[in-house]
């Protein structure tokens, strides 16, 4: 494994020890400080949210923006932003003109529903009859969600969940819409050419028996988005906005851009970008090495503990985090997305991923018992939740299922652990819901009403400070909801900046919420 590691020497920092937790006022990584998300101390919140809506305190230096970030976040990723040590930092996958020969990427090819690898031929028999099932065809749109959640724990085996969960859920959300399979197989093949004009990529697709519409919506997307991309990293001042340094790298084009949150240890910054994993220092930005990123696509936010960097990037890795050198990697684990949290007993910790648990520092495998998707595990008061919602007891020894609720498949935003209960968003625009994380029991799910409930929540996930759900609904929408486990009780809500990205988890330290927009990043003040 090649890498670069200029200034690597010295580095001894506090590397020894996790990112987390941090100071009571800090954000340092992807769902908060102990990852649960949810963070207590710092100042008391708001109990109010005023008509007129939030006072911004200040927005940043304009976010490049190459085009309609509000509706795809594919020009510059949906990273979530992080505040530690009284800087705030953000990670963009921008992307660039090209003008390289067309190909068929992994993203549009998944977007087509494409299985990379195939289907096994009795499994695709399985999930060819569901989608087309008369029970299938007879539910409301509402409903489609959940019930191929369902339909997949059901009918999947933990080999085939971990391979294919994701493609065949999409196949099951689009029912009768999917495209034949023998079709998407020939796209497939197609994967490694290259196209030196839109009317080339139109042949071989009609060839393959794509329908003459979805050629021409490929065609069309293969002509907007002929781009590169480069990784940036900005460091801004949490006070005042300011830009206190920025670093650009040659980066790997996302087709669905980034999901990835930087993760702050000690005095240095971990990056996931497209192709590269990067460690700077974060008081100039100066790296400290880079390493390569065991897979493309990855938008896993990255966490450390013991002085291993714990990412998921095809399998689930273990970096040294001191000079980016790849110790350890579990192929039990697949995908890209899902991001890994730490659990510790008698002085040990171990990585916690959906589906089983890894010593952190040796790469022992612990327990593997299969599921998971997009959605990240939560850890809390031991026990840990992972998509399918599906609750375990922690333990060192393989577990059994301590609890299921059936209907509230999670995927993709992850749920919040908070002084015994769990809060999250019910399936991909579902009702936010409480449930009494030592026994499953549903305490309430928000009512159904306009803006609220089934049409308000999305892929975001939201997160608690000072006993206080906070929720970016719909990319300009801010909710306030107490975490009050006996009713739901909405604080209130107002508009946010236009544009900002639905996938962005808002970020919150020492009274002030930072928030992803489509032109800066925007702080606003939520101290009471």
């Amino acid at each position: 494994m090649s890498m670069r590691t200029p200034g690597a020497r010295g580095i001894g920092l506090l590397l020894a020890l996790a990112a987390l937790p941090a100071g009571a006022q800090d954000w340092p990584q992807w769902r908060g400080p102990d990852r649960t998300g949810a963070a207590d101390g710092g100042p008391p919140l708001l109990e109010a949210v005023p008509e007129a809506g939030l006072k911004i305190l200040w927005q940043s230096e304009p976010i490049p923006d190459t085009g309609d970030v509000t509706r795809t976040g594919s020009d510059v990723g949906y990273s979530s932003p992080v505040a530690a040590g009284g800087k705030v930092f953000l990670y963009l996958n921008q992307r660039l003109q090209d003008t390289s020969p067309f190909t068929l990427g992994w993203g549009l090819r998944n977007r087509l529903g494409c299985f990379e690898p195939a289907l096994p031929e009795a499994l695709a028999r399985k999930v060819e009859a569901a989608r087309v099932s008369p029970e299938r065809q007879g539910l409301k749109p509402g409903d489609v969600p959940a019930w191929a959640g369902e339909w997949l724990i059901k009918n999947l085996t933990h080999e085939e969940y971990a391979a294919h969960a994701l493609g065949i859920m999409n196949r099951l959300m689009s029912g009768a819409e999917a495209l034949d399979l023998r079709v998407l197989e020939r796209v497939v093949a197609l994967k490694d050419k290259t196209f030196a004009k839109p009317a080339d990529v139109e042949g071989a697709l009609a060839s393959a028996g794509l329908p003459p519409e979805r050629v021409k919506a490929v065609v069309k997307e293969l002509g907007a988005n002929r781009r590169r991309a480069l990784d940036i990293v900005f460091c801004f001042d949490a006070q005042t906005g300011r830009t206190l340094w920025k670093k650009e790298y040659p980066g790997e084009l996302f087709e669905y851009g980034t999901s990835s949150t930087p993760c702050v240890a000690g005095d240095v910054i971990y990056v996931s970008g497209g192709r590269t994993i990067y460690c700077l220092k974060t008081a100039d930005g100066s790296e400290v090495w880079q390493a390569p990123c065991p897979a493309k696509e990855v938008s896993s936010s990255p966490i450390v503990a013991d002085g291993v960097l714990v990412i998921q990037a095809g399998s689930l890795c273990g970096l040294d985090a001191a000079s980016g050198k790849l110790l350890w990697a579990r192929p039990e684990f697949k995908g890209v997305h899902a991001s890994p949290t730490v659990w510790r007993k008698d002085g040990v910790c171990y990585a916690v991923h959906n589906g089983g648990m890894v010593e952190i520092k040796s790469g022992k495998l612990m327990w593997h018992v299969g599921g998971g998707m997009a959605s990240s595990p939560v850890v809390g008061d031991g026990y840990f939740v992972m998509d399918g919602m599906v609750c375990y007891k922690l333990s060192l020894e393989k577990p059994a299922p301590h609890w299921r609720l059936g209907g509230y498949f999670l995927n993709p935003s992850t749920p919040i652990v908070h002084q015994g209960m769990l809060y999250g968003s019910k399936s991909q625009n579902g009702p936010l819901f409480c449930v009494e994380l030592a026994t499953g029991k549903l305490r309430w799910t928000s009512p159904d009403k306009e803006n609220f409930g089934n049409a308000a929540f999305n892929t975001a996930s939201s997160v608690i400070v000072d006993g206080k759900i906070f929720l970016d609904a719909n990319g300009n929408t801010l909710h306030v909801v107490r975490a009050n486990p006996e009713r739901f009780e909405e604080i209130g809500k107002c508009k946010l900046v236009p544009g900002n990205l639905r996938s962005s988890t808002p970020t919150i330290a020492d009274g002030r919420m930072f928030i992803r927009g489509k032109e800066a990043l925007v702080c606003y003040e939520v101290k009471k």
